[in-house]
């Protein structure tokens, strides 16, 4: 087995946030568009690929997007399984084992236990044990070559 390279020390993997629901909307997307440039040099330009999702769209979203001098790109619609290798590559893997550990977890813990800051939990420890630097880059090896 290819032995897994790791994270640059300089990547926050572990940054999580959620709303009540579960669901993505504009003020988490915009929280994680300032965390993303803190990942970077202030001075350099981000490019970011997303769905459709109203989430990522909005008035107050594109402004605060230009401000940190982050440049989206939209999937076409109904295109994000050809055209979004990370969706297939590793949220595909990162969801599956997590509905199979969440369902096992399910099972030990009552109910009430389950909530989101545990399926947190989940994915961080699929993240950390499964999801390589490698596995990332390979998944963008289809549009490369």
């Amino acid at each position: 087995m290819k032995k897994k390279t790791p994270f640059p020390k300089n990547i926050q993997p572990h940054k999580t946030t959620f709303s009540n629901s579960g669901w993505n909307n504009e003020i988490l997307f915009r929280k994680y568009l300032r965390f993303l440039r803190k990942q970077f040099p202030q001075n350099s330009k981000i490019n970011l690929i997303l769905d459709q999702s109203s989430t990522h769209k909005g008035n107050e979203t594109e402004s605060l997007a230009n401000k940190l001098n982050i440049k989206f790109y939209f999937i076409p619609a109904g295109c994000t399984d050809n055209l979004q290798p990370l969706d297939i590559r590793v949220n595909g893997v990162l969801k599956a084992i997590g509905d199979k550990k969440k369902a096992d977890l399910m099972d030990i813990l009552e109910e009430e236990q389950g909530g989101i800051s545990n399926s947190i939990s989940v994915l961080i420890d699929i993240w950390d044990n499964i999801i390589s630097i490698d596995t990332i880059q390979d998944s963008w090896s289809l549009y490369t070559q």
